[in-house]
């Protein structure tokens, strides 16, 4: 089998996980990527909310009739590896399957929070928000990521992890300190993630301004003026994208595969054809 860089990265019969998949950018790439994939594909989609992971399945059934479409309410707050391992093996297992008749294993770190945008960081002082913060946002995305690949770990089969980055991942935000560590965070364990095993196609990826509840919580609820500032005049000016926007191009990006492994590519670096 050639380098997994090398195949075609769409048109496969794929095993596809996707974290915070009931709303916002997760239902858009669970919609957008089930189009996609090749027939026989599985997506198991997990976040907190089982109504609103019901309301994605049946998007995507709507779209791709043909896939199979899993949902479990899973909180990432209280994170468990046993947990994560047992639901992964048995989604990849049911019906007599096994992780090897799938051609692509993807997944796609999507869950994540603001966290407390109104301190500065000499003001940080709470460890259990400190805590549970990291913990929702970084240790969970480390566990779901260890027993994905605990289950495909062929280095053979084409396996994918997508990381959904932010600007905020290499500049900093004043009064965004938790924010902006937990994606640098993020990116590096990905980074780290290709060094040790370059057979895995990994991105980090920075979907740029778009509009979702989490874009309405920071141009309210940000402490720092000149960033809330930035925030509304951006809607204002009509430079916030949409979710269909941003998740188009990064289907675009990972067909082309013209990105260096573990490479932190923004919206706004690939331009629009």
């Amino acid at each position: 089998m050639s380098s997994a860089m090398s195949q075609e990265f769409w048109n496969q019969k794929s095993f596809v996980l996707i974290t915070g998949a009931s709303r916002g950018l997760g239902r858009t790439i669970a919609i957008e990527f089930s189009q996609k994939v090749g027939p026989g594909s599985v997506f198991l989609l997990v976040a907190r909310t089982a109504d609103a992971l019901e309301e994605t399945k049946a998007a995507v059934n709507k779209v791709a009739p043909s896939v199979e479409v899993i949902t479990s309410p899973l909180d990432l707050g209280n994170p468990d590896t046993a947990t994560y391992l047992n639901l992964i093996t048995s989604v990849v297992t049911a019906n007599g399957r096994q992780a090897s008749d799938f051609d692509h294993a993807i997944l796609v770190h999507n869950a994540g929070s603001l966290g407390n945008l109104s301190l500065k960081v000499s003001q940080i002082e709470d460890l259990k928000e400190i805590q549970d913060y990291y913990t929702f946002n970084l240790f969970s995305m480390i566990l779901v990521n260890s027993q994905f690949l605990r289950v495909f770990n062929n280095p053979e089969q084409q396996r994918s992890v997508i990381q959904i980055s932010s600007l905020g991942g290499v500049q900093p935000f004043k009064t965004w300190g938790y924010y902006c560590a937990g994606k640098a965070a993020r990116d590096m364990i990905m980074r780290n993630l290709v060094a040790e095993d370059p057979s895995i196609n990994v991105l980090n990826y920075a979907p740029g301004p778009f509009e979702s509840a989490i874009y309405e919580e920071a141009s309210r609820t940000t402490g720092d003026d000149e960033t809330r500032k930035l925030f509304n005049e951006s809607r204002e000016q009509g430079k916030v994208l949409t979710s269909e926007q941003t998740t188009k191009k990064l289907v675009r990006i990972l067909g082309e595969k013209k990105y260096t492994k573990g490479e932190h590519i923004d919206f706004y670096d690939v331009a629009d054809e």
